[in-house]
């Protein structure tokens, strides 16, 4: 794996940097593979569609439109992840926490 400073380095201006505005929820202190990426808006939809296909091992980044009136992503769709061979997922947009705090977006079952 390679560092981001290194990555940095060898690109120059051609590097882009996500700001450091994700959590750690899975444990994992690093991970890499492809990137897959969805923007959504107040909807999971396509989060569970995009999870639903099989990972080889991606990475799904979840623009959510910066939104923390809903979750986007909670411990159903973290398991299908897993069993779908996905590294990892990280979104700009609320876990579960805030569903269960009385906030309603459209979710898929």
């Amino acid at each position: 794996m390679i560092s981001t400073a290194d990555l940095c380095d060898e690109l120059g201006e051609r590097a882009l940097v996500a700001e450091p505005m994700f959590y750690n929820y899975g444990g994992s202190t690093s991970f890499h593979g492809q990137i897959a990426t969805v923007k959504v808006f107040e909807d999971n939809t396509l989060v569970r569609a995009t999870l639903e296909t099989p990972g080889h091992g991606r990475v799904l980044v979840v623009d959510g439109g910066g939104s923390l009136r809903c979750a986007l992503v909670g411990d159903q769709l973290a398991e299908l992840a897993i069993t779908q061979g996905w590294a990892a997922s990280n979104w700009d947009a609320p876990t579960q926490i805030y569903k269960k705090r009385g906030r309603h977006c459209r979710h898929s079952s």
